[in-house]
């Protein structure tokens, strides 16, 4: 494993070793790991630093995601980052007040949000 991974990365790493955990949300299955193994906590990142990185983790936490039941969500990174900043930020306001997101989905939509308020 690298000096610091993303707690997607580390995540995905747990769930590749150990099955089990393979539907256990990724913030949660991290935080859980963390806080039984301290040592783990300086070796993932959990916010990232740019806007490129920030729609790509909300594209991959809301891969397969259906927001009525029937359609699947699509979140494309590369498309939304050539949006001017307040567009994207409407399409995440619209994300999140459309409910039932779970923990790494709202994680990633609002470190996102972040950094386009930055912007």
């Amino acid at each position: 494993m690298p000096d610091k991974v993303s707690y997607q990365q580390f995540a995905s790493e747990v769930k590749a070793k150990y099955p089990q955990y393979k539907d256990k949300d990724d913030l949660q299955l991290t935080n859980a790991i963390i806080n039984k193994y301290p040592y783990y906590k300086d070796k993932v990142v959990f916010e990232p630093n740019t806007i490129e990185d920030a729609s790509s983790a909300v594209e991959n936490s809301f891969k397969g995601y259906s927001m009525d039941g029937s359609n699947q969500f699509q979140w494309n990174a590369k498309a939304i980052a050539e949006l001017p900043i307040e567009q994207q930020h409407k399409m995440l306001e619209q994300l999140s007040s459309a409910g039932g997101m779970n923990d790494t989905q709202k994680f990633a939509t609002q470190n996102y949000s972040k950094l386009l308020q930055k912007e």
